[in-house]
């Protein structure tokens, strides 16, 4: 069983905790939860060899295209599309990693791993889970790296 931990809560890949660890995110108590930083900044930084200009081209790259993965995710999800919705996921996996994003790149192996099996039930909560978060790293990557993007 896999067993996913997001900012202080844990929750393993079926659907009932999915949707507890939605509700528990959406709740006021959890406001301090968005400035926990999404990425893993030593992660970041080896991955791209300390270089500034390296770093800022993978990140432009990232919030350029994470938006675009998640309406594909999205869309093949409702196509009940499982090869299309399994590639999209097996591509978008890596590119959380090497933006230090494990935490959700674990999210999106889920993905890849029921889109591989047929499995459609449960993604919807995961898939919209992944995009809140998506949402707030992009944000923390603006803010941080100081991006105009």
């Amino acid at each position: 069983m896999l067993i996913l931990t997001i900012g202080n809560h844990n929750f393993n890949s079926n659907l009932e905790s999915t949707k507890v660890c939605q509700q528990n995110l959406n709740t006021p108590d959890n406001v301090s939860l968005n400035s926990r930083r999404r990425y893993n900044y030593s992660d970041l930084m080896e991955y791209t060899l300390h270089s500034p200009t390296f770093l800022k081209e993978m990140l432009r790259y990232f919030i350029d295209q994470a938006p675009k993965k998640l309406i594909d995710l999205k869309r093949f999800l409702n196509e009940k599309n499982a090869k299309r919705l399994y590639v999209v996921a097996h591509k978008f996996s890596p590119q959380l990693s090497y933006v230090g994003a494990n935490e959700l790149a674990i999210l999106v192996n889920e993905i890849e791993t029921k889109a591989m099996a047929g499995i459609f039930d449960d993604l919807e909560p995961i898939i919209d889970l992944l995009e809140h978060e998506c949402t707030i790293l992009i944000q923390q990557f603006r803010v941080d790296f100081n991006m105009n993007v």
